[in-house]
């Protein structure tokens, strides 16, 4: 018969043995996720240069029940996409024009280049380029489709307002809110589970469970987020992502992937054109799209309240103003936009009046 002293010191030492095995545990998958940070890092960062289109759609269902099974039913499409990309960051030049919607009937363009934002629409003849600032909130951005940033993340930040950068977002989460709980390496592939801080007080963080293939530049394939909260195991986001080897870069071609336990999935198509090969400066240039000839290029980057027109793409006598206060700038686009708006009134008006006297 064991003496309960002995149980009791027996029982000490598993305990420690525990613990040792434990922060053994912990050190090693500190040591691999570093390990594994420095590859993803260094691959993304190989990817200087591109051109691609993608097309994308998002799907939302509406729940039968709020037991399971659930039953989803009536499809609501949330988004289709057609865009096209061209970046080149070491210049820190960015082109993309996406048609978007349900219907696929809103068009926008945008270029990123020297800290602005130069916004207009592809489609309509009339309207402006806009200058924005690229800091400015809720500015939509070519960043939102930054190739390097998918795995981690997916595609609701293109229906987000919010401003969102992919990659630095990827960036920020290895680096600072992912900690690793454990490490597997099988092969060339790495199986991460990692955990994050509580979003806020009282709202659980993460559970991230994360599917790395070092031979592919150490790119992520699998990625899902389960809310951290006991005996859930339900991903409450799901990403997979394929990916291709194009001129020794690893790009994805395939983003996948459902949100909200199912409530809505999506799916996204890239087809890339050039790998890191010089990219056509032109393409950077609002002046050389043919979707901005004859538009008012107006400045907003003191807000909505103090615009003011600065040039009118392919009028070499335009003279631009003097750059306004902000009292009096918005009194100073209204007057310009008086005069456009009349200028465009007599001009039809004068068109009509001399078909009719043809007739």
């Amino acid at each position: 018969m064991w003496s309960e002293a002995f149980i009791a010191i027996l029982a000490v030492f598993v305990g420690q043995s525990d613990v040792d095995q434990s922060a053994v545990e912990s050190i090693d998958a500190s040591h691999q996720w570093q390990y594994l940070q420095k590859g993803w890092q260094a691959s993304r960062d190989s990817l200087h240069s591109g051109e691609f289109q993608m097309r994308a759609k998002m799907t939302r269902f509406k729940r039968m029940s709020d037991q399971p099974p659930y039953g989803l039913i009536d499809p609501l499409p949330a988004f289709n996409v057609t865009a096209v990309v061209a970046f080149d960051s070491i210049s820190q030049s960015f082109y993309q024009t996406m048609t978007w919607g349900r219907d696929l009937g809103k068009s926008e363009a945008w270029i990123e280049r020297d800290g602005k934002l130069f916004e207009w629409s592809d489609k309509d003849a009339n309207g402006f380029v806009s200058i924005k600032l690229v800091s400015q909130p809720a500015n939509p951005s070519w960043r939102k489709l930054d190739p390097r940033g998918f795995g981690l993340f997916g595609l609701s930040e293109i229906e987000s307002d919010a401003e969102s950068d992919l990659y630095s977002m990827s960036r920020s989460w290895f680096q600072d809110k992912l900690r690793p709980v454990r490490v597997a390496h099988a092969g060339d592939t790495y199986t991460a589970n990692c955990k994050t801080p509580p979003i806020t007080e009282g709202i659980p963080g993460y559970r991230i469970d994360l599917v790395i293939n070092e031979a592919k530049g150490f790119s992520i394939e699998e990625c899902r987020y389960i809310i951290d909260v006991p005996e859930n195991t339900i991903p409450d986001v799901a990403i997979n992502v394929e990916w291709q080897e194009i001129d020794d870069v690893w790009v994805p071609v395939k983003v996948s992937g459902t949100e909200k336990s199912g409530l809505a999935e999506w799916d996204a198509q890239l087809n890339w054109t050039s790998v890191n090969q010089t990219v056509n400066p032109e393409v950077f240039e609002y002046e050389k799209h043919e979707s901005t000839k004859d538009k008012y290029v107006v400045d907003a980057r003191l807000g909505q309240d103090a615009m003011f027109i600065v040039d009118r793409v392919g009028d070499k006598d335009f003279v631009a103003p003097s750059l306004p206060t902000e009292r009096g700038a918005s009194r100073r686009i209204s007057f310009a936009l008086i005069v456009a708006v009349n200028l465009l009134i007599l001009a039809g008006l004068g068109r009509w009046f001399y078909r009719k006297t043809r007739i």
